[in-house]
């Protein structure tokens, strides 16, 4: 099978129900069920660290986040998680800033979010991803970290499969979990599997191996009219590997155009500060 980098065009539309879902890919382009080339322009909100829900709740209310968001004309947002939400999933707002000794966050979310302080944090997901909805946002969930906190380093025990805190099953049961909220949320058109994969444990044969069961046995089983964003190695700025064996070559017909590469680039990814993504790309 000939390969293509599957690549999100960044531009902004008016109304995200101009498409018609769901989603797939054909060549380097993301198409709706009509076949039009989609384009969105996407914001990231982090919701992987330690208060295990979206940040910013102390600070504004959902809807008023939601509308920052939709009156910087963004048609699309990356939603983190972390496994640990999903494991830790009856805990309420309350419960979560109080065990961190987070006296004027808690102060501030019941401020900003009254009713929503003794809601679980499995439930403030929910909410946003109703509110994104509401206002007409796609959603890509990504699964950001295992044990909820600041992305990342080669040693903070997340980077690969097998670390300190990045044990498989749990993994697998956690996208299975976020992947069920996306059933009757149509919006919510991709998950990623996994952040930025790194670290000194990193390999190919076990890269290949959990990219294929996490689509087996997690998103696609749960919902197949999913996108499935998949990360490199070596902070994902490594997918030269794919040339010569594309996931889409291990996973039936039905899968392989849901499947979608994520590069990242940064301006400390020594590649200089006048090199721009398509470095990433031509290495592929």
């Amino acid at each position: 099978m000939m390969f293509r980098m599957f690549v999100v065009n960044i531009l902004f539309l008016t109304n995200i129900y101009s498409y018609e879902l769901p989603f797939s890919t054909l060549g380097n382009s993301i198409i709706d069920a009509n076949g039009a080339v989609v384009r969105m322009r996407c914001v990231n909100w982090p919701g992987s660290m330690e208060t295990l829900m979206p940040e910013g709740l102390q600070h504004n209310s959902i809807d008023n986040i939601v509308l920052i968001i939709k009156q910087m004309n963004m048609t699309c947002v990356r939603l983190t998680y972390s496994i640990d939400v999903t494991r830790s999933s009856d805990l309420t707002v309350y419960q979560s800033l109080s065990r961190l000794n987070l006296t004027f966050a808690l102060q501030g979310f019941m401020n900003n979010n009254p009713s929503l302080i003794n809601s679980t944090v499995s439930n403030i997901f929910n909410t946003v991803l109703d509110t994104l909805g509401k206002y007409n946002i796609l959603v890509l969930l990504d699964n950001h970290v295992s044990k909820a906190m600041w992305c990342c380093s080669d040693f903070d025990g997340n980077g690969f499969w097998g670390d300190r805190y990045f044990d498989v099953e749990q993994w697998i049961d956690g996208l299975k979990f976020m992947a069920n909220k996306t059933i009757d949320r149509p919006y919510v058109i991709a998950m990623s599997l996994r952040n930025e994969l790194r670290g000194v444990r990193q390999n190919q044969p076990h890269w290949y191996h959990n990219v294929v069961r996490a689509i087996l046995e997690a998103i696609s089983f749960v919902n197949p009219r999913l996108l499935i964003v998949i990360s490199g190695l070596n902070y994902d700025l490594n997918l030269s590997f794919i040339r010569s064996l594309p996931v889409q070559n291990l996973v039936p017909i039905s899968i392989q155009k849901k499947i979608v590469y994520e590069a990242h680039w940064y301006s400390w990814s020594y590649y200089g500060l006048l090199s721009d993504c398509n470095h990433i790309k031509d290495t592929i």
